[in-house]
């Protein structure tokens, strides 16, 4: 009797725990998981990882975790990295909600190359051009500093050799989230233009030889060598087309796009142009 006793005390210290655990569970069950920023407020273009597992990081295209906001049954309420990192939510959730994001397979330690120790930038105190400088691309996407940085920004390797950033990217010892776990800051923007192409390249145009100014920001004129801009077009992945002139005007390219294409141009600061 004493026996039966004993099991009956122990089944139901069981079951009390077993509901103690069960009420806990249920006191997170989440009921939504909202996107709640302010107009006013500006995101910063940069991915970010949310989570990661054994193979994968998880990431949001933008800097705004803080901003998806997930709401439990008790009345709780935390930001959706937190919710992850805390186990509260898991990556089903954010499929059910509706949450954009994508992954990145993480790279293979044991059998790569080149093992990452650091990635550090050493552009602080160096005085730097106002100047964006796009440092990476994909068939999709350019990548940009927010100045010329890439020859400041060293990656080490746990062997002791180092390489600078944008070769490592060529080279495919790391990968763009790489910047984003050590802390260095970018954007990204979708890559809508296919090419843009010099028709004078041909030979078979021929045009005056006098300078053509067709852009000017709050920095330079630009001109091209000679009066052409007519015969330079960017060509967009959706098939249409536009006159080089006419897409920096309205916006749809930069001058660092003439650049990633081979147009050449000169450019003046405004305070030495004469018009």
């Amino acid at each position: 009797m004493k026996k039966l006793s004993v099991i009956i005390t122990a089944v139901t210290v069981v079951l009390l725990c077993l509901s103690s655990c069960k009420g806990e569970t249920d006191n997170y069950k989440v009921i939504s998981i909202t996107y709640e920023k302010a107009p006013d407020i500006d995101i910063r273009p940069c991915h970010e990882v949310i989570y990661e597992d054994e193979s994968r990081y998880y990431l949001l295209a933008n800097l705004e975790s803080e901003y998806y906001i997930v709401r439990y049954e008790n009345g709780e309420k935390q930001n959706i990295k937190d919710a992850l990192t805390e186990e509260r939510i898991s990556v089903n959730d954010l499929d059910v909600y509706k949450i954009p994001y994508f992954t990145e397979i993480k790279q293979d330690k044991q059998e790569a190359e080149k093992v990452i120790k650091s990635i550090t930038d050493n552009s602080q105190g160096v005085e730097l051009p106002d100047v964006e400088e796009v440092f990476y691309e994909t068939y999709d996407r350019i990548y940009i500093f927010g100045n010329p940085i890439s020859e400041y920004i060293t990656v080490e390797y746990t062997d002791g050799s180092t390489e600078g950033v944008k070769d490592a990217l060529i080279n495919g010892n790391i990968k763009i989230t790489d910047l984003d776990l050590h802390g260095i800051g970018y954007f990204s923007e979708p890559k809508l233009i296919d090419s843009i192409i010099d028709l004078t390249e041909s030979g078979e145009i021929s045009t005056a030889d006098a300078l053509e100014p067709f852009y000017r920001d709050n920095k330079y004129y630009y001109s091209f060598p000679s009066i052409k801009s007519q015969y330079i077009t960017v060509h967009y992945k959706d098939g249409s087309e536009q006159t080089v002139k006419d897409a920096l005007a309205e916006g749809k390219v930069k001058i660092t796009d003439l650049d990633i294409f081979g147009i050449a141009y000169y450019k003046e600061p405004l305070e030495n142009y004469i018009e």
